[in-house]
């Protein structure tokens, strides 16, 4: 006889209180022999990712179960089926990601860099790259706290250009006649010798830069590192995520009646203002909001 296990598909947010979660969180029965609880498994009611100012908190309406096994029932596709989905989930990581880098971290400039085809074939990736590297190494090597994200674009032609978010550059900025649509300077970067370079100062135009990063990652932008559309210096700050952290850290009342910024069948997405630089604690006393 087939022994079950009831599942509770209730938030961790809803247990322990005497509040009434929603009639779509459900319960489900599950059998011990195909859920075969252990190390592997782990129940999912929601994650929290911490930035400096905020929080981004995913409940999901049915608790479901995180495995490491591989689900031998998983529908088989085609090669080409695969490839498609591997890429459209690149893409969807690669926004995800940027838009993290973006909440962490705060920039001085936006950048564009170009190759000068007399001195470099600009179709090759590994070679621009080699390029944009010595530039970007050196900066940091005299730039005390120097910081870049950078998202590579192809010309119609299939040449190769950076764009680039970048904070504590201390070379010079020589300022051109050309403006921006918003009547901004346009700097030359004098530092850069590769090819042609311009930067713009990042101020009331800073929210519009995701807008910007998100046109070019697209399934034809190349991987830089046979995985990833993006290329970062590792002293950027990143969110800090927990699962099930609404009730690691005492988060039930926040939460509960509060209106999500996006809700569909499977989950929802809260977002709550903190304190600059605070800390989420399992404390009770902490005050972040």
């Amino acid at each position: 006889m087939t022994k079950s296990v009831i599942l509770s598909c209730v938030p961790s947010c809803y247990i322990g209180t005497h509040d009434r979660p929603p009639p779509h969180f459900l319960t489900t029965v599950l059998c011990i022999e195909d859920l075969q609880m252990s190390s592997n498994h782990v129940i999912v009611s929601d994650y929290v990712k911490e930035y400096p100012d905020m929080l981004k908190i995913y409940i999901y309406h049915n608790n479901y179960i995180q495995t490491n096994t591989i689900n031998p029932k998983k529908a088989k596709l085609s090669i080409e089926q695969k490839s498609e989905q591997t890429i459209h989930r690149s893409i969807r990581r690669t926004r995800s990601t940027i838009n993290d880098l973006l909440a962490c971290n705060r920039f001085d400039l936006w950048c564009t860099f170009t190759f000068n085809p007399d001195l470099h074939n600009r179709y090759d990736l590994k070679h621009c790259k080699s390029v944009m590297s010595l530039w970007l190494a050196r900066r940091q090597r005299q730039d005390n706290g120097f910081a870049y994200l950078v998202v590579p674009e192809l010309h119609k032609d299939g040449a190769l250009h950076f764009h680039a978010l970048i904070r504590g550059y201390n070379g010079t900025l020589k300022a051109t006649r050309a403006k921006t649509k918003t009547n901004q300077t346009i700097y030359k970067i004098t530092g850069y010798r590769g090819g042609r370079s311009n930067a713009v100062k990042l101020d009331d135009n800073y929210d519009a830069i995701a807008g910007y990063l998100q046109k070019y990652i697209t399934k034809d932008m190349p991987l830089m590192f046979g995985q990833k559309r993006y290329w970062t210096s590792t002293n950027l700050t990143k969110p800090t995520t927990t699962l099930n952290g609404v009730s690691k850290f005492h988060l039930m009342n926040i939460v509960k009646n509060y209106t999500p910024e996006f809700i569909n069948d499977y989950f929802e997405v809260q977002y709550h203002n903190k304190a600059h630089g605070s800390k989420l604690t399992t404390s009770l006393s902490d005050p972040l909001f």
